[in-house]
């Protein structure tokens, strides 16, 4: 399966057109009504909400439009001159740079963020038809979509030809909460670069601002509705697989890491996790076992083992008619593939497999075959593999009346940028910190840490400007993650990494916001245990 290639997306879109613009009027038309009706009482499983989001910078989410005016700059600059903006501006506690995208400004109470006004209605409409369309896909227990608004803000740019020109800037970010507890980040929405001149906005009781507001919110949905398959999947047939076993044969390389998971209806689910002790099973980690051998089981010899000239590869026996995942990680040359790879088949009773990546010119590919006897192959068809899920097997009310979870992705994101450590705390709701990377600011990174420790599972995103990055801060972190194991899984990044993921020069300046929103992205499954 190739990286880029999505064919539910396809799907999808024939089965319900995505939204488009009236011409002319920016009105977003809803999906086309389904000949059928929709399955009973799927709101009952899959509710919507609008919030605000978290606390960027020090400054209050955007629930109504802000507009951030010269005078407003003029005043942040002219209070930091004087050593006081900190009080009079942000609070005395905060270390917001000087950035007008953060400044308070005023608000305009008729004009709601999208995110508040717009998208509930759009979702609701869109699951109704997806869910009309494939009734199967409705989860198990009850999943919560929250839509929070983040940004909605007229920031003042630097005049142009004259013209003082205000660019609307907006970021909503959508969640998944699911009914084990957990929260995934289901998408981000950010789209700054629209401007024209205060005026412009206002005018016609700031028609062109509303005609805007309906076409971001129609983007933003139109990603989350090519992605309803991965979110909210319809199960894979077992019909016909019967209740033995069948074998699956995992080839990797140097390169090429392939991690096989069982019993698994999704990324996020999967009882067993395969990896070949031979590769790291995190970046930045050792291998289990380097010199460890190849495994077989006896799968026949294939044109493709034969072809390789040292194959390493591990072979295992899998419960047929339990969905198996096999995700993909690959460095070559220097170069990544980026995103998910990772694809889920039925097993059948008896059946071989042989699962390996391949670069094929700059596309990367995860192909799943079946091997007879004589070691031919054949493709065997394979969706890409659902972000999330929920289980047939799992009473859900039962699991949070009587052992509630502590909530997943609560994570500590630490910024080292030359002698200080920039840390956005586990809540949300908490100002970001600046601490001197030395013993005088040890107590409070060991404080944080401990407070960190109060919800078990909490993740801990760690940004250094290289792998060899040695200072006091750091090595405190270090040895907190690993004296702690699983109440606080870590993981350490390059700025480099970071920025050939956001694709920027590797030597730019990262920020605390660009720092986290990069680990937003990583998988849970590279937070490894210490």
């Amino acid at each position: 399966m190739a990286l880029r290639l999505n064919p539910l997306r396809v799907v999808l879109a024939a089965a319900c057109v995505l939204p488009t613009l009236a011409s002319g009027t920016g009105r977003t038309d809803a999906p086309h009504a389904a000949p059928a009706p929709a399955p009973a009482r799927w709101t009952e499983h899959v509710a919507i909400s609008a919030s605000a989001g978290q606390h960027i910078h020090d400054h209050h989410p955007d629930v109504v439009l802000r507009i951030v005016t010269p005078e407003d700059g003029a005043r942040i600059t002219g209070a930091a001159k004087t050593g006081q903006f900190v009080r009079q501006v942000f609070g005395a506690s905060s270390t917001t740079r000087l950035d007008p995208r953060h400044v308070r400004g005023t608000t305009v109470q008729a004009v709601p963020s999208p995110a508040m006004e717009l998208m509930p209605s759009l979702f609701n409409d869109w699951l109704q038809q997806y869910f009309t369309l494939f009734p199967a896909a409705v989860p198990q227990g009850r999943t919560l979509l929250r839509v929070e608004a983040n940004e909605w803000a007229l920031i003042y740019q630097k005049p142009k030809a004259g013209q003082q020109l205000y660019q609307l800037n907006h970021f909503t970010r959508l969640r998944l909460q699911q009914p084990d507890g957990s929260t995934v980040d289901a998408g981000y929405c950010d789209d700054p670069g629209r401007d024209a001149t205060l005026e412009q906005w206002q005018a016609n009781d700031y028609a062109r601002l509303r005609a805007s507001a309906r076409e971001l919110a129609a983007a933003c949905v139109q990603r989350f509705v090519s992605k309803l398959p991965q979110f909210f999947p319809q199960p894979l047939p077992a019909a016909g697989s019967g209740d033995g076993t069948a074998r699956v044969r995992v080839i990797n390389s140097a390169t090429e890491r392939v991690t096989m998971l069982s019993d698994a209806y999704c990324l996020a689910d999967g009882s067993r996790r395969f990896d070949d002790p031979r590769w790291p099973a995190a970046r930045n980690a050792d291998a289990q076992d380097s010199e460890a051998g190849n495994l077989s089981l006896g799968i026949a010899e294939t044109e493709t083992l034969r072809s390789l000239k040292s194959p390493k590869f591990r072979e295992y026996a899998v419960q047929a008619g339990q969905p198996l995942i096999f995700d993909a990680d690959v460095r070559h040359r220097g170069a990544f593939c980026t995103g998910t790879l990772a694809v889920q088949i039925m097993p059948v009773t008896g059946v071989d497999y042989e699962v390996k990546m391949d670069i094929v010119g700059q596309v990367c590919k995860l192909n799943v075959h079946s091997v007879d006897a004589e070691g031919v192959r054949l493709a065997v068809p394979a969706r890409r593999a659902p972000e999330t899920c929920t289980r047939p097997d799992v009473d859900y009310a039962a699991l949070t009346a009587k052992t509630p979870r502590e909530p997943l992705d609560a994570m500590g994101v630490f910024l080292f940028t030359g002698s200080t450590l920039q840390v956005q705390p586990a809540d949300s709701d908490s100002p970001p910190l600046q601490l001197a990377d030395g013993p005088a600011d040890a107590a409070r990174l060991q404080t944080l840490l401990q407070q960190m420790l109060a919800t078990p599972g909490t993740r801990a995103c760690v940004i250094v400007p290289g792998q060899d990055h040695a200072s006091p801060l750091n090595t405190l972190l270090r040895d907190y993650v690993l004296e702690h194991g699983a109440a606080l899984p870590g993981l350490w990044e390059a700025a480099a990494t970071v920025n050939q993921a956001r694709h920027a020069d590797p030597t730019a300046t990262l920020d605390l916001q660009a720092a986290v929103q990069h680990c937003q992205t990583l998988p849970r499954l590279d937070f490894r245990v210490q």
